[in-house]
């Protein structure tokens, strides 16, 4: 819309669009500081306390992620998407008598210079927020997560624009993930998954691979199942993931870049009372920081671009399929 007919639609920008500073003060959430967004169809929290990463993420009033039965808390691994790294991904791993916890701890750290902004650009409203966040330790790794999230008013979809720096003398291994949790209603047994994927691993046994692009009932004390891929992408790098509720008309995107990110985690939970399903772009593998795939040399920097958006409409779904089709015919 132009600018000039929002402000004469409107009588404060904050009645259709806006990011502010919320603080939770009660139960296991106290404390935990949020930038909240409201773009029109779109709502999400960014957790200033925790990485810049996602609490719940709601499209025209309806849940897309998952919320685990401990709720939203400082010291627990929750949200719509947290950030796994940089020293660690996927399983606790002991490493040259070092313990690295699952996914690392990057995930705990609260942001720094934190900054909030809406404003046009030309006629775009912009919502941001934006801080560092440290991964450093005395005679260990000294490196900075820069991160930028912006979306825009009436546009569905938000983008996370990482730069990581090693602030060190060494060469330094990185390992990172974005852990995008999806859950009830946009998860369903109606839900299945959309992704070209070229070569598919599963990690252990209790992982079927003749059912990974599907989700089933809930089944009490079900296995998680974890699965591998390498995706398909433009000559340019460009790929993309999708969880699809056909009967809800509706898709949660991923859209990232295989330069950045080469490989794609998927993690499924039938279990009931944890009904979940992730995707994760990542650049390591299942052995995280036992395998680093990528280092990083002395104060050189790697940025990562994450898109998330949403489709609604048969017709939207189809040309996801249309697209994932002609990435796996290349």
């Amino acid at each position: 819309m132009d600018k000039t007919q929002l402000y004469a639609l409107t009588g404060h920008l904050e009645q259709v669009a806006s990011v502010r500073r919320v603080v939770y003060q009660d139960g296991d959430a106290a404390g935990l500081c949020c930038a909240q967004f409201r773009n029109g169809p779109l709502e999400f929290d960014v957790m200033l306390n925790k990485c810049l990463d996602l609490a719940q993420l709601r499209y025209r009033g309806i849940n897309l992620s998952f919320l685990s039965n401990s709720g939203l808390r400082l010291g627990d691994m929750c949200g719509a998407m947290f950030t796994a790294g940089l020293d660690n991904i996927h399983a606790a791993r002991t490493v040259n008598n070092v313990f690295y916890p699952a996914h690392g701890k990057l995930r705990f750290v609260p942001a720094n210079d934190v900054g909030l902004s809406a404003r046009f650009e030309d006629n775009r409203y912009i919502m941001q927020a934006s801080g560092k966040v440290f991964s450093a330790q005395q005679f260990g790794e000294n490196a900075v997560l820069h991160r930028t999230i912006r979306t825009e008013y009436g546009i569905p979809a938000l983008t996370i624009i990482d730069e990581i720096e090693n602030r060190g003398f060494e060469d330094m291994p990185i390992c990172l993930l974005y852990h995008c949790n999806a859950g009830y209603p946009l998860l369903s047994p109606a839900s299945r998954v959309l992704f070209p994927s070229k070569d598919t691993m599963a990690r252990d046994d209790f992982s079927r691979l003749d059912g990974h692009l599907v989700m089933d009932e809930p089944k009490a004390g079900a296995p998680e199942q974890v699965f591998q891929h390498i995706c398909a992408a433009t000559p340019k790098g460009e790929t993309f993931g999708a969880i699809i509720n056909d009967s809800l008309e509706l898709a949660l995107v991923l859209r990232w870049n295989i330069r950045e990110l080469p490989l794609l985690t998927q993690w499924k939970s039938i279990a009931a009372g944890n009904y979940a399903m992730a995707l994760e772009p990542c650049n390591t593998g299942f052995l995280g920081r036992a395998e680093p795939g990528e280092f990083l040399s002395p104060f050189a920097k790697k940025l990562v671009t994450l898109r998330i958006e949403v489709v609604e409409g048969k017709a939207a779904i189809a040309d996801l399929l249309c697209e994932c089709e002609a990435l796996t015919a290349q």
